[in-house]
């Protein structure tokens, strides 16, 4: 089953973090960058066009939701995104983070980890956050919540690929 993924970014949020998580997951699924405005510049200093998308029919829209890196204090509405994160994980839709997201999306679903998160964490059934150096690793995980892959070959075919 197809399903749409977005990928919020904001002011400063660097694009290398997500794009194997994106080229992975639309191997099998629509994935759409999304923010706040109708574009963003990344901490590449690339400007990127965006779906706006600070609604609460977000939930209705789409079935997971990745938060990247960036300076957070460039998110203009964050309470609006915590109660996005919030209606996708009550509804068990997948959200994951990477990088400086971690702290959007743990602050908004109200976990605490014991411990600073290095690698790829699975922090519940639908909770995925990440490192920033994991950033392919994370790609790879966030594809296995997904079910893009065929098999476990086909999983550990990507890792070897790409890790």
């Amino acid at each position: 089953m197809k399903v749409k993924i977005g990928f919020f970014m904001y002011n400063t949020s660097p694009l290398f973090e997500i794009t194997t998580a994106k080229y992975l997951a639309q191997t099998k699924h629509d994935t759409y960058i999304v923010g706040e405005n109708d574009n963003i510049i990344s901490a590449e200093n690339v400007n990127i066009c965006t779906d706006v998308i600070m609604t609460k029919d977000l939930c209705d829209e789409l079935d997971a939701l990745v938060v990247t890196g960036g300076d957070i204090r460039n998110i203009k509405n964050m309470s609006m995104l915590s109660e996005v994160i919030n209606d996708l994980y009550k509804n068990n839709k997948i959200v994951a983070s990477i990088c400086s997201g971690n702290d959007v999306l743990l602050n908004a679903l109200d976990i605490n980890t014991d411990d600073e998160i290095h690698g790829v964490k699975t922090v519940d059934n639908y909770v995925l956050c990440a490192s920033a150096d994991a950033y392919t690793l994370f790609g790879v995980y966030l594809g296995s919540l997904l079910d893009i892959y065929e098999d476990n070959d086909d999983f550990y075919e990507t890792i070897q690929f790409f890790c």
